[in-house]
């Protein structure tokens, strides 16, 4: 049961360094584009909009994959499940506002 835990803590912290290379590369490659977007007054969804599309996809991967290690192991419970998918999703969303906020506070000129 502990071995579970500590897999379970490995690939969630792996998964998050996987976002958050993902992430950065996203922001650096969108960064003109959406500085041109703010500039031109477009919506604060229009501009992320390829973020939120990946975050969303990326927390469906993440239980995807816990329900995969639920069917395969069933000392594996929904509770290290649900468990697991809050803390993922939680760090994902705290790891996007730090990018945005920090692309948002950033001067259009050194973008």
């Amino acid at each position: 049961m502990f071995i579970i835990f500590i897999v379970t803590i490995a690939m969630i912290l792996l998964f998050n360094a996987c976002i958050l290379a993902a992430l950065k590369l996203e922001f650096k490659s969108q960064a003109v584009k959406n500085a041109i977007f703010k500039t031109l007054g477009y919506r604060f969804t229009e501009r992320y909009k390829r973020v939120f599309v990946f975050l969303i996809f990326s927390f469906f991967i993440s239980l995807a994959v816990s329900f995969v290690l639920y069917i395969k192991n069933y000392n594996f419970g929904a509770f290290y499940i649900i468990a697991a998918n809050l803390f993922t999703s939680v760090n994902i969303m705290i790891i996007s506002v730090v990018f945005i906020k920090n692309y948002e506070s950033k001067c259009i000129v050194n973008v």
